[in-house]
């Protein structure tokens, strides 16, 4: 008799959903300041910068401002595709609920990626599952560096919100419903409905899957055509009736949008020149080396086992959806005024290329007497990867907790003075700043340009008073936000923060569309630059002569002095601040410097 009775996949997969999320947030309590179990949800958030946004949809503000002097009529994007599940529980119960989602969804990811492969291998699905997992958490722990599988770690599989968290949930559910509707798809009413509704919210969440799922649909329906489901086309006017009630709030909400956020979030205007450019481009990248070894890979295998699989439609569909998430960047490119971060199409294309080579794989060994599905092997492969996982979150607790700790000996400091989100704050740390709006901090000298409807000329305007605040002159504020080599990429963690991708610089897009940055080395390798690089950021010339203008001209009649103020202490030019006598320090880490204006002293050290 045993003491969990798992004999049914569902309440395993319920089974070690929980033991995941469980044994990482004791793991992340066990090392944290136990104080504000809210700051531990916080700091341990995956991609916690999206963490203003749920705020945003869950109080309907589209129009976020924290600054009496700034009014703007054009609202922001909220994706709310993928942000409803949170901001509705954010609204309900708190940010602590959101591990309760966590859970949900790594419990429904693991369910549709286990049962998409029970067609092509039937026995032991979700033990293959985990072994699938736990193959890039072992070459990690082993530090072996395999780029496909970290990049497959990071992008398919991953507890970061919202992608591939919630996002690749609906990917997986477009593909589940077509393997096993197949044909019916595009007969049964539920189904049509379904499909728009998994289509509208790839749409609003990430566009990218929508188009390879649109495309990989209208090539399912031509091969059906013939066989007379164009007699349905009352369901269809149905299904995209759903589709537009959907997505209709967020096409609004695109087109009058701030043309200065979009621009900062990524979204550029591109010319036929600029197409022909990408799909030029697009083609060489495909044409690489280890492109080709991929797909002739795929290729002999598939030819090698083609008696398994001539009759097999499971594979036809993943090989439509690869052909799909090939064919679909390139007829984007050619049909729209407008692209974003292209890496994410590249992305798609290596995750269905990841599919179909499982599938292939699957289908071949399915024929192989050994059976997955004994029990001793589930418990012997889930106790592996759970040992896997603990490591791997230790250690990345590890890494992160003396920073953790100085975050939150701010943040524990800030709840302690009474009426503290009335005062007029200023931070330069973006982690900071999501912290400030979180909890409902008004009043911000600075926030990162993703998070308001500020025009360009705001943001700097709000730099420029800040600086000249501190008694810091035109040099210092250009020197703060210099252009910085980091490994492969330029990148300053401060243009980063306040511009984001208006600064992007590569083969495809710069500020001002000129090669005008520090240097003419520095403008060759910007030149070379894939345009896939989104997140390589650099201000040209041109725009730090704007900057030092408007230092020059512009005066602190307007400007809201802070009272509460954190700076940052790793940066050079934020140390030199004159702040004189009317300032006290609260606190002081290895990383910040809580300030407080004098009339508050008694809480100074």
């Amino acid at each position: 008799m045993t003491l969990i009775n798992l004999n049914s996949e569902n309440k395993r997969i319920f089974f070690i959903s929980f033991l995941i999320t469980f044994a990482k947030y004791l793991i992340i309590y066990i090392h944290s300041d136990k104080t504000n179990f809210s700051n531990i949800v916080f700091n341990n958030f995956e991609d916690l910068y999206y963490l203003p946004y749920i705020k945003y949809l869950a109080e309907l503000n589209f129009y976020p401002s924290f600054s009496e002097h700034i009014n703007n009529s054009n609202p922001i994007v909220i994706p709310y595709g993928s942000l409803i599940y949170h901001a509705i529980a954010l609204k309900l119960f708190g940010i602590n609920s959101f591990i309760f989602i966590e859970f949900i969804s790594l419990t429904i990811f693991l369910y549709l990626f286990c049962n998409i492969l029970k067609y092509f291998y039937s026995r032991g699905a979700l033990n293959i599952t985990i072994i699938i997992l736990s193959i890039p958490l072992i070459l990690q722990i082993l530090n072996i560096n395999i780029n496909y599988l970290n990049f497959f770690k990071n992008n398919f599989f991953d507890l970061r919100f919202p992608r591939p968290l919630i996002i690749n949930i609906y990917f997986l559910s477009f593909i589940f419903l077509i393997l096993k509707e197949k044909e019916n798809i595009f007969i049964k009413n539920k189904n049509i409905l379904f499909l728009s509704l998994i289509l509208s919210l790839s749409f609003i969440s990430f566009y990218y899957y929508f188009f390879i799922e649109l495309l990989t649909l209208s090539i399912l329906f031509l091969i059906h055509l013939k066989k007379g489901k164009e007699k349905n086309l009352k369901k269809y006017l149905y299904g995209i009736l759903l589709f537009l009630i959907i997505s209709l709030p967020f096409i609004l909400n695109i087109k009058f949008a701030e043309n200065n956020f979009t621009e900062r979030v990524g979204t550029i205007q591109i010319t036929w020149l600029d197409k022909e450019k990408l799909i030029i481009y697009f083609f060489q990248k495909l044409t690489k080396f280890n492109i080709i070894l991929i797909s002739a890979f795929i290729l002999i295998f598939a030819l090698c086992i083609k008696k398994k699989i001539s009759k097999n439609y499971n594979i036809k569909i993943l090989s439509i959806l690869t052909f799909s998430s090939i064919v679909a960047p390139i007829l984007f490119i050619i049909f729209s005024e407008k692209t974003s971060l292209l890496y994410h199409w590249t992305n798609s294309i290596i995750i269905c290329f990841f599919l179909l080579l499982l599938s292939l794989i699957l289908n071949y060994i399915s024929k192989i007497k050994f059976n997955f599905s004994r029990g001793s092997i589930f418990y012997f492969i889930l106790t592996f990867y759970f040992l896997i996982f603990l490591k791997n979150i230790y250690d990345k607790n590890l890494d992160n907790k003396n920073l953790n700790e100085n975050y939150n000996q701010i943040f524990n400091k800030i709840n302690q003075i009474p009426n503290a989100k009335q005062l007029q704050t200023l931070a330069f740390d973006q982690k900071v700043t999501v912290w400030l709006i979180m909890n409902d901090f008004t009043r911000l000298n600075l926030v990162s340009g993703i998070y308001v409807n500020y025009k360009n000329i705001d943001i700097d305007l709000s730099l420029v008073q800040t600086f000249k605040f501190l008694n810091l002159n035109s040099n210092d504020l250009v020197n703060f936000l210099k252009n910085t080599k980091k490994n492969w990429r330029y990148i300053n963690k401060y243009v980063q923060n306040f511009y984001l991708y208006k600064y992007t610089a590569n083969s495809l897009k710069t500020a001002n569309s000129e090669l005008d940055f520090d240097n003419n080395e520095m403008n060759e390798f910007i030149k070379k630059t894939s345009p896939l690089y989104s997140q390589q950021l650099a201000i040209p010339i041109k725009d730090f002569k704007k900057l030092e203008k408007t230092f020059k001209e512009t005066k602190l009649d307007r400007h809201n002095y802070p009272e509460l103020i954190i700076l940052d202490k790793d940066n050079s030019i934020l140390k030199k601040n004159n702040l004189g006598t009317n300032y006290c320090t609260i606190v002081s880490n290895k990383s910040f410097e809580l300030k407080i204006i004098k009339k508050y002293k008694d809480y100074c050290v």
